[in-house]
């Protein structure tokens, strides 16, 4: 089902930008709730949610260029084995149809 398709690799790279886009989201949102309430920092939740933030924010970058790569080698794999785009069943020569 996966062998030859790289649909799972375009899923992969779907995910790590999914994950990107909604940690760089709760990062705003975090900036944004500092700037309106103060600098009022719970001594339990020290840095904790920039860190965090910025753990998913990496993360779903590293997956989603290491899809990319996948998608890349894969189409150098499809590509060295010189496979052709068609076949053609049967060969007509021009006026005998």
């Amino acid at each position: 089902m996966i062998a030859f398709s790289d649909k799972p690799l375009r899923l992969i790279v779907r995910l790590g930008f999914i994950i990107t886009s909604l940690s760089f989201l709760a990062g705003i949102f975090f900036f944004i709730e500092t700037l309106a309430e103060g600098t009022n920092i719970d001594p339990a939740t020290k840095g904790w949610p920039s860190l965090m933030i910025s753990l998913c924010f990496f993360s779903g970058l590293i997956i989603s260029l290491l899809g990319v790569n996948g998608i890349y080698i894969s189409k150098i794999y499809d590509e060295v084995k010189k496979r052709p785009l068609y076949i053609i069943q049967e060969f007509y020569q021009r006026g005998s149809v």
